[in-house]
């Protein structure tokens, strides 16, 4: 029987690195969000160079690489805007921000107007930002912003203590099986207001005009996630970008998101590929990676109701509970969620082995759920991605695996398994008891991926029907 539930597959929003706050606070940052940001403070005319020039890039990247001279582009074009005048592709975006803000803001702005009041007190940083969508009720004309000791630690790396916005966004707190994440993540606001001030402060201030301090102003490095904002330079009285690939990139996002719009070009999808983009990284973040002190995460958004089989539905339920019940029994805590094998999953980790349970939940495809152990001789690849099997289930069974974990962003030793047992290392296995109707769907699967009958795997992983 198919009804609309609420499921327990995870929809993402982003895919952001984050680092360890105080406590269990995390803080988040989005590629995207900086660039977003970027625009918003840019002037239309300096908006409309940086789209025109890099249709004009995307023209030569395309022809360099159907040579076998360049690398597949990370955000390809279609054919149509291949072909446009570039004189008319800003227009182009500049309609694709009002179909998609509901304003033209983001394209029209004034800098004078985008970020207003930025004041620096003693290592706390404020100031209000323009909204780009429309103003309502539910929404003001501007969002007050705060960045508490924006700065680098003696050691090279981020002191952050506290990312605040008054819009909905930069919230995303996760709590199960009583652990609670507070995570914060630097919003198109937050980003906008860091960005002008490490331009007005740090990089062209004779560009800009002097912002407000009061009190002891400090005088360490600003921390700088990405090099978006500290690639442009001003001279001559006009901006100039130090690497033409990382501003071509920016005019790229802009061009994805509002004009193009396919089915990965949202910011999860866009932020999937800027993350694997070595030159996107400042030097103190890429530090900081390789430290192992900062990791890949998802942050999703609420589930929708979808057509779903009631029964398999329950099951679902009932692994998600002794799941969670008995990985945490054996030591791992919920560690929020993370890409799995090209899917969202929920994270556990035990902190003294480094050994992970992350399970991954579908509407429409077999669950799954593996176990990952550290490698010792693994190096962490800052720009890696899985790049394996495309399907799970053709794993399932399978020793002596590697993959690329995207959270650690290191080769790590894998184990693919069905839920319908739960195998915890150096533990009994407990089964999970399902219905004869999701086992056997569970079965009919497992064949199709592997080709036909394929008795071991079924009695390992039992699929086979008992009740």
């Amino acid at each position: 029987m198919e009804t609309k539930l609420e499921t327990l597959e995870i929809l993402p929003r982003y895919l952001c690195l984050s680092i360890e706050g105080l406590g269990e606070d995390r803080f988040y940052f989005s590629p995207a969000n900086e660039i977003i940001g970027n625009a918003l403070r840019r002037s239309p005319r300096i908006l409309d160079r940086i789209i025109r020039s890099t249709g004009r890039y995307k023209s030569w990247q395309v022809e360099e690489h159907e040579k076998g001279r360049s690398y597949e582009p990370k955000f390809p074009w279609p054919d149509e805007l291949l072909k446009e005048d570039y004189g008319e592709l800003p227009e182009i975006v500049r309609n694709g921000i009002k179909k998609k803000d509901g304003t033209f803001i983001l394209f029209d702005a004034e800098p004078h107007e985008a970020v207003r009041n930025l004041t620096l007190k003693g290592n706390v940083l404020t100031a209000e930002v323009k909204s780009k969508r429309s103003v309502d009720e539910t929404r003001p004309k501007y969002y007050k912003t705060l960045l508490r000791s924006a700065f680098v630690d003696v050691f090279g790396g981020p002191d952050l203590v506290e990312l605040w916005c008054t819009c909905d966004d930069y919230a995303h707190d996760l709590e199960k099986g009583g652990r609670k994440i507070s995570g914060r993540m630097q919003c198109t606001h937050n980003s906008a207001a860091r960005s002008e001030f490490e331009e007005r402060v740090y990089l062209h201030p004779q560009a800009k005009t002097p912002m407000k301090t009061k009190g002891k102003v400090s005088k360490r490095s600003l921390f700088s996630p990405f090099n978006f904002t500290s690639n442009w330079t001003y001279r001559n009285g006009m901006y100039q970008p130090k690497d033409r690939h990382l501003a071509a990139l920016e005019g790229d996002v802009l061009v994805t998101y509002y004009a193009i719009g396919g089915e990965d070009d949202d910011i999860f999808g866009i932020n999937k590929r800027l993350l694997t983009i070595p030159e996107c990284y400042s030097p103190s973040m890429l530090e900081w990676i390789r430290a192992g002190k900062a990791t890949r995460r998802v942050l999703g958004q609420q589930r929708k109701k979808e057509e779903m089989n009631f029964v398999r539905w329950k099951d679902e339920k009932k692994i998600s509970a002794i799941f969670d019940a008995e990985v945490r029994k054996s030591g791992y805590d919920y560690d929020g969620m993370c890409m799995e094998l090209g899917r969202v999953a929920q994270r556990y980790i035990n902190r003294q082995t480094g050994g992970t349970f992350n399970i991954a939940f579908s509407s429409t495809e077999p669950s799954f759920y593996t176990v990952r152990k550290s490698l010792k001789e693994s190096k962490v690849i800052p720009t890696g991605e899985y790049a394996g099997e495309s399907n799970p289930l053709k794993l399932v069974g399978k020793r002596n695996l590697k993959a690329f974990d995207d959270v650690t962003m290191k080769d790590t030793e894998i184990k693919v398994e069905l839920p319908t047992v739960l195998r915890i290392p150096e533990s009994e296995p407990i089964d999970m008891h399902l219905s004869r109707q999701t086992r056997r769907y569970f079965k009919e699967e497992l064949r199709k991926a592997h080709g036909g009958e394929v008795a071991g795997i079924e009695k390992y992983s039992r699929v086979h029907y008992t009740d």
